[in-house]
């Protein structure tokens, strides 16, 4: 009887064992599941992140296209008034002689010169992608304000 009642224990403390083994298998196993719902979540935040990036990336990218023909703007409308400058000084030189004649050509060389060096801008400028565009940006600017 005492075999009965030692092999009765055993069973029951080994069921017992299952019993406890089974529910926690069962609550990893509901774990797994509120992990993978919150997952589920996490990927939908995911996506309303990655749509929220995308929307920022195409501000940025009209921003930065809106500055860089902004930019070329300004550039071309300085070219305008430089060769409206050159062609006033070429119609004076027609008319001077001497050393007024000579400042004249002094000052037409230096606006050929500052001619060449905005039209290299612009080339550069529209050349320009976003790649350090605000290092870019920043020279543009001292050198529209040196001019």
């Amino acid at each position: 009887m005492k075999k009965i009642s030692i092999y009765f224990f055993i069973v029951t403390i080994n069921l017992g064992l299952l019993g406890v083994s089974c529910n926690s298998e069962k609550k990893q196993d509901e774990g797994q599941t509120e992990e993978k719902i919150e997952s589920g979540t996490e990927t939908a935040g995911e996506m309303k992140s990655e749509e929220a990036m995308e929307q920022e990336n195409k501000t940025i990218v009209k921003s930065f296209e809106e500055e860089k023909q902004e930019f070329t703007q300004k550039i071309s409308s300085k070219l305008e008034k430089i060769n409206l400058k050159i062609e006033e000084l070429k119609e004076q030189a027609k008319k001077e002689k001497g050393e007024a004649l000579k400042e004249l050509n002094k000052e037409l060389a230096e606006l050929k010169q500052e001619k060449n060096e905005l039209d290299q801008k612009l080339e550069k400028l529209k050349k320009q992608g976003k790649d350090n565009w605000e290092a870019f940006k920043k020279e543009l600017d001292e050198d529209l304000k040196e001019e």
